[in-house]
C-alpha cells in the first residue's frame, strides 16, 4: 500500500527554500517539474469550463440567466 501526500506551499516560499537547498541540477529539475504542473493544472481547471455539447451550452445560458 503506498501513500501519496500533498504538500501546499507558496511558490515565492517554496522556490526560496529550493533554492538555499538543493544544488543547481536538482533545483532546476525541481522548477521545471513545479511549472509543468501548475501548467497542467491550469489547463485542467479550462477543461472543467469547456461547453462541448448543446446540453452543456443551455445548461451554462441557464445558470446564467437564472432560470
Amino acid at each position: 500500500m503506498t501513500s501519496k501526500f500533498q504538500f501546499i506551499l507558496q511558490k515565492n516560499r517554496g522556490l526560496f527554500d529550493i533554492a538555499t537547498k538543493f544544488n543547481d541540477e536538482a533545483r532546476a529539475k525541481l522548477v521545471l517539474r513545479w511549472e509543468q504542473l501548475e501548467r497542467e493544472r491550469m489547463v485542467e481547471k479550462c477543461m472543467r469550463h469547456l461547453l462541448v455539447t448543446d446540453m452543456d451550452v443551455m445548461r451554462e445560458a441557464k445558470s446564467i440567466i437564472g432560470l
